[in-house]
């Protein structure tokens, strides 16, 4: 009898997309979510985010990778609603945004950051979009981006 990893699941989402032996698994959803990427290798990261101070709490991400252009992006799979889950999703950018500081003379350039979520709920109830992807935009001109290193991708997979 075969047997069958349930994708939703942390383990088979992990096993499937960190997998090193198969990389393209990983990159092909990501560009397939993101179609504009155009991604030649990807970096696994250490998931675990410990954060500055003791007392803060410590971020585990499901995927965590940087991708050949310098770029980061988090895949969080996430089974069961979450009240705040948006929060969530902010706080890990955040902390990737976090990590980035360099102590003395720098630019203050920062890499682009991806949060990617696949969610096996609505984010509201009366929500039928099966894709948001949401980035900065300003309210002078709301059709452009006004910033287009920070972008979130949820979708909603009931």
């Amino acid at each position: 009898m075969p047997k069958y990893i349930p994708l939703t699941s942390d383990f088979g989402f992990k096993r499937i997309f960190t997998s090193p032996d198969h990389p393209h698994i990983l990159i092909n959803f990501i560009e397939t979510v993101i179609p504009d990427l155009s991604i030649e290798s990807v970096e696994l990261l250490d998931t675990t985010q410990v954060q500055p101070s003791f007392d803060d709490r410590i971020s585990i991400f499901d995927v965590y990778c940087r991708l050949s252009d310098g770029s980061f992006v988090i895949v969080e799979m996430q089974r069961i609603k979450q009240d705040f889950y948006i929060d969530r999703t902010l706080l890990y950018a955040s902390n990737v945004i976090l990590k980035q500081s360099q102590k003395g003379n720098w630019n203050y350039e920062l890499p682009p950051i991806y949060v990617i979520s696949v969610l096996n709920f609505r984010l509201t109830r009366n929500d039928r979009v099966l894709s948001h992807t949401v980035t900065l935009r300003s309210n002078a001109n709301p059709s452009e981006n006004f910033y287009d290193k920070l972008k979130f991708i949820y979708l909603q997979l009931p």
